[in-house]
């Protein structure tokens, strides 16, 4: 088992070292996942991006308020 983990984090490497812009160094946990972590300031526009479309989001839903009864029965 050594050796196929040994040969696929070979081949991770070789295959991350293309995106070495959007990706760190693969690294395999305790039990035996591998973990390719995205690079930080990819995670930090990202984090951005997200906050932002929140307080969108929350912002037009101030903007809605409540909708007004209506007054015909149906």
């Amino acid at each position: 088992m050594e050796e196929l983990e040994k040969f696929l984090m070979k081949e991770l490497k070789a295959l991350l070292g293309k995106y070495e812009d959007l990706y760190l160094a693969p690294v395999v946990r305790d039990n035996g996942d591998f973990l390719i972590p995205l690079h930080p300031h990819l995670k930090k526009n990202r984090e951005a991006q997200k906050r932002v479309a929140e307080a969108f989001s929350e912002m037009m839903k101030g903007d809605l308020g409540k909708k007004p009864r209506s007054k015909a029965w149906v």
